[in-house]
């Protein structure tokens, strides 16, 4: 076997191996349900919002796993009877969760850094660093986004084209 080949045995081999620690994750996380309170009832052909949410929930505790998305697929497809494409709505509902939880946090870490921004500001202009006071209103301004370009005045904004010719081209 030459190198190239025993390289692509060695990959084959350790993506075996993560896909088997995958299930192993898979199935220590999903042990805690009853498997029959995911799965749908033959006669309605359509999950419940109960159903839904649980599954959705399953889902998010795998993506906190490490578990890759193609292993979610197939554990979706092979346990609650579904295809692909329902399995990735779940996997999509998922990410928004995710989503929702973060832009609450972000917004309440921007105004943290904003009264941190302005507390500093403060201190430099008792303090007499009107540098730093400049520079602290210009990240206030990026934060808020007032950020103002600067423009060459003298070009209305365009590029400089040099006409410059060897004194030896004139002639």
């Amino acid at each position: 076997m030459n190198k190239r080949d025993q390289e692509r045995a060695d990959k084959r081999v350790a993506k075996e191996l993560e896909k088997d620690a995958n299930i192993e994750i898979i199935n220590s996380t999903v042990s805690k349900y009853n498997p029959n309170d995911l799965n749908l009832n033959k006669e309605s052909g359509k999950a419940t919002s109960l159903v839904s949410y649980k599954r959705t929930t399953e889902v998010v505790k795998l993506i906190l796993r490490g578990v890759r998305y193609t292993d979610i697929v197939e554990y979706c497809e092979a346990h609650w009877g579904i295809k692909r494409r329902m399995a990735s709505i779940y996997y999509k509902k998922a990410l928004e969760s995710f989503a929702e939880q973060f832009s609450e946090e972000r917004e309440y870490e921007i105004d943290k850094h904003q009264i941190m921004l302005q507390d500093l500001y403060r201190k430099s202009y008792k303090a007499g660093d009107l540098n730093l006071c400049r520079l602290l209103l210009q990240d206030v301004a990026k934060m808020k986004g007032i950020v103002v370009d600067r423009v060459d005045v003298t070009s209305g904004g365009e590029g400089f084209v040099f006409n410059y010719q060897n004194p030896s081209e004139k002639e």
